[in-house]
């Protein structure tokens, strides 16, 4: 009996997680491209305000789903998070909105696209080769125009 009041604790306590989920490397797949999620540096991931969520293995995975989906148009009911490039290992997520994208050919990912995210403008200096930063509605836009290819 008391194995199942910690099970209905564990089971609360996960419901009512607001932030972030963590991704199991080389165990999760992309909800997108159904990729095994390898690569720390680019994942990102989808929260519903249910507490449903999904990951991905790229930014770009993340916001083709989520222009297919029309997540885009209901950001009230849904969190997009992206994994900072340069401490992926800590932790933490960003929200997309407050992340500083970059586009940057001289680091590929699993998809072979080149979009970054990161945690502070300082950062891009970091970065080697050169970096455009962009902003989220020009990302969208971006990939708007190419929502309907699959990888």
């Amino acid at each position: 009996m008391k194995f199942y009041y910690i099970l209905l604790f564990f089971i609360v306590f996960i419901s009512c997680t607001k932030g972030p989920y963590p991704i199991e490397y080389g165990r999760n797949k992309c909800h997108f491209c159904q990729q095994v999620i390898k690569d720390a540096r680019y994942t990102a991931e989808v929260l519903h305000q249910s507490g449903r969520y999904y990951v991905y293995n790229t930014i770009e995975c993340m916001l083709k789903e989520a222009i297919q989906n029309r997540w885009i148009d209901s950001l009230s009911s849904y969190a997009l998070f992206v994994k900072d490039f340069l401490q992926p290992h800590e932790g933490h997520f960003i929200e997309i909105r407050r992340a500083v994208l970059v586009y940057n050919p001289h680091y590929t990912n699993a998809v072979q696209g080149h979009l970054l995210a990161l945690s502070h403008e300082e950062q891009i200096a970091r970065l080697q080769g050169e970096s455009i930063k962009l902003s989220f509605k020009a990302v969208l836009d971006s990939l708007a125009q190419w929502h309907f290819l699959k990888y």
